[in-house]
């Protein structure tokens, strides 16, 4: 506690010794330089391929690496906490199992990649993603494409696509290494090297996180033991470009993670000895060619997943139940893509994937009524995809129509289509956008296979409409915008109690309002404000949808107080939601309150060569729940150094 204490002290004096809003008048003139000519921003989910995201016509929203340096972010799943439409909930403290809403599609409704390779776990019970491990080290952005996308991603695609992109080594080499100590004996280590020579760009990051947080069941139900948390990270990527239609690339993100984990939320969870070890990897080689003049791009490429997980708890005075088990899913997929630049103003690509998912699983428990085995054994699954997609910017007229068919080895043929088109109204600065579309999930190996599953099962479906409108108003000093969106979920795959097997019996819909509203109110003074509103309902109960909260707002503040330094202020405001009570029988439904978080950060330079940071998360101490039964962590403060070189 006193650690704790006085490092929030420190970090407070930093805040406290912040100069005042007056600034030089080089520095004002430096921001204002920086400030007239706004960033070009890039994507390349939208339509596999680079394009502006003035062009792109669904919804979307973006990250910068900068931006999580500077909020100091070590997880990916923290950079996704204040996006419009994007609900983040975790079971307990770092580590815990975390899930990923958008739009109020179920978690495994959303697709992750991680430089191109999917990241969703082939031997998950719903082939969905954890987010715990996933570090933020070495991330140029994070791109976030909502609603449907099986058009371009196949399954799993369903409520969108979040793709996290590694940083490309540009100029001369250079290398940093940082150190953090902050509450809860939290400490981080961070180190990265990245640059280019001549045909050869590079680019690693290496990170190392322990914490011994709290306990994962919340302690106001009498949980008192500490569970701790080790993560270990590596992300790489590496270029070459022998000849100027040439180019390779290799990228690899791993991550490897020990987290103490209870038996459980509420009362009497407590676990002394329950321990999750957690490995993933994701590595991609691509080779790209360009004919042409560059007017037809081809790229081949093939992506591997490797992700294993163990659960091991031994009999103790807490439980009198032994338990031994692991978790294997892979992934290899190969795909070849084209793109084709028609004319000036009309771009197509067109191409074919193939990949092969494989599971298994072994289940081991001794306890009061005996043991019991409950292995899985390897599964595979093949499924082969056909794509095509033109993207047209036409003046004022932009957007993209696609068509998309994928062969599964279980169930057969689904084909999938979108259609979004965008308006732009230069002299009024309005941006009229919508899409519609559908999408598909494939049965889980688990759906299909194990003892609870159905070989019949047929895939998942979706129906996804939005419209938005984007408003610049004074320039770029200020930019509002809204959209509407509604989703239909059908044959959404469940376990049937009267036939104890997984059927395609349930149904679902989504909808209502994403706001955002951006802001320059003085050169050295940025903020984004947004609000969501969500109505999620399944339409058999007519109830609301578990873990989604009906309504979010959010917004960072960033002060420049010089040249070298900033300070930025986030608050996230999250609405009421609804959870099970599992300590019942049966589980009953109970209502999680809404809370309000607000985390401070602030960088300053101290040296080209020297910069120190520090933050403060959950400033007021605020008490909340994720997951009902789990326990957050309260105030908390860090702070550190980073040597530059």
């Amino acid at each position: 506690m006193s650690f704790r204490i006085s490092t929030l002290s420190f970090v407070l004096v930093c805040l406290a010794c912040a100069p005042a809003p007056a600034i030089s008048e080089d520095l004002a003139s430096e921001l204002a330089s920086e400030s007239d000519r706004p960033a070009r921003v890039v994507v390349v989910t939208a339509n596999r391929t680079e394009m502006p995201i003035e062009q792109v016509a669904s919804s979307m929203s973006v990250v910068p690496g900068r931006e999580i340096e500077e909020k100091q972010i070590t997880h990916v799943s923290e950079a996704l906490r204040n996006l419009p439409g994007v609900d983040v909930v975790r079971s307990g403290p770092v580590g815990g199992n975390t899930a990923v809403f958008i739009r109020g599609a179920n978690s495994e409704h959303t697709l992750v990649l991680i430089d191109g390779v999917e990241a969703n776990d082939p031997i998950s019970p719903t082939r969905s993603f954890n987010f715990a491990d996933l570090d933020s080290e070495n991330i140029e952005q994070i791109e976030v494409l909502r609603g449907p996308q099986s058009t371009l991603y196949g399954s799993d695609a369903m409520g969108g696509v979040i793709n996290i992109i590694t940083k490309k080594g540009d100029g001369t080499p250079h290398a940093f290494a940082s150190a953090e100590a902050g509450s809860y004996n939290t400490y981080t280590e961070k180190a990265g090297l990245s640059g280019s020579e001549k045909q050869v760009d590079f680019s690693f990051g290496m990170t190392q996180e322990n914490s011994h947080s709290i306990s994962a069941a919340d302690e106001k139900f009498g949980n008192t033991e500490k569970d701790s948390y080790k993560n270990t990270g590596f992300s790489g990527r590496l270029g070459y470009q022998p000849l100027e239609q040439l180019q390779f690339k290799l990228t690899s993100r791993y991550n490897h993670s020990d987290a103490k984990l209870d038996n459980g939320g509420g009362p009497g969870a407590d676990d002394p000895n329950r321990m999750l070890k957690h490995e993933e990897s994701f590595s991609r080689f691509e080779a790209g060619t360009s004919f042409f003049d560059g007017k037809l791009k081809q790229t081949f490429g093939v992506g591997y997943a490797d992700q294993w997980f163990t659960d091991n708890n031994d009999v103790d005075a807490q439980s009198s139940e032994m338990l031994r088990s692991r978790y294997d899913g892979k992934l290899l997929k190969f795909d070849w893509q084209n793109n084709v630049a028609v004319t000036e103003w009309f771009n197509f690509i067109f191409g074919a994937e193939t990949e092969r998912e494989r599971g298994s699983s072994q289940y081991y428990s001794e306890g009061p009524f005996g043991p019991y085995n409950g292995d899985f054994d390897p599964q595979s699954a093949r499924t082969n995809g056909y794509f095509a997609q033109g993207h047209f910017n036409a003046g004022q007229f932009f957007g993209t129509t696609g068509i998309r068919v994928d062969d599964h080895s279980e169930f057969g043929s689904e084909v999938s289509w979108k259609v979004a088109p965008g308006y732009q109204i230069d002299s009024t600065g309005t941006r009229l956008t919508g899409s519609v579309g559908t999408g598909f999930k494939a049965p889980s190996l688990y759906q299909l296979y194990s003892s609870f599953g159905n070989p019949d099962l047929k895939p998942e479906k979706s129906l996804g409409v939005d419209g938005g409108i984007e408003q610049q108003i004074i320039g770029d000093k200020l930019a509002a915008g809204v959209t509407y969106f509604w989703n239909d979920f059908d044959d959404l795959i469940t376990f049937d109690p009267n036939t104890f097997i997984s059927e395609n019996i349930a149904r679902a819909r989504t909808q209502g309002l994403e706001t955002s509203l951006s802001a320059r109110p003085l050169k050295q003074v940025t903020t984004k404000l947004s609000y969501t509103y969500l109505r999620a309902r399944d339409l058999d109960t007519g109830e609301q949808l578990l873990r989604r909260p009906k309504s979010k707002f959010a917004s960072d503040t960033t002060y420049q107080f010089s040249a070298k330094g900033n300070v930025i202020l986030s608050v996230l405001v999250v609405g009421q939601s609804v959870d099970n009570d599992f300590s019942t029988y049966p589980a009953s439904r109970i209502n999680l309150p809404s809370y309000t978080t607000v985390n401070v950060a602030t960088n300053y330079e101290i040296h080209k060569n020297v910069e120190l940071f520090a933050r403060v998360d959950n400033l007021f101490d605020r008490d909340y729940e994720e997951v009902y039964g789990y326990g957050t962590r309260g105030a908390a403060a860090y702070g550190g150094i980073k040597l530059k070189l």
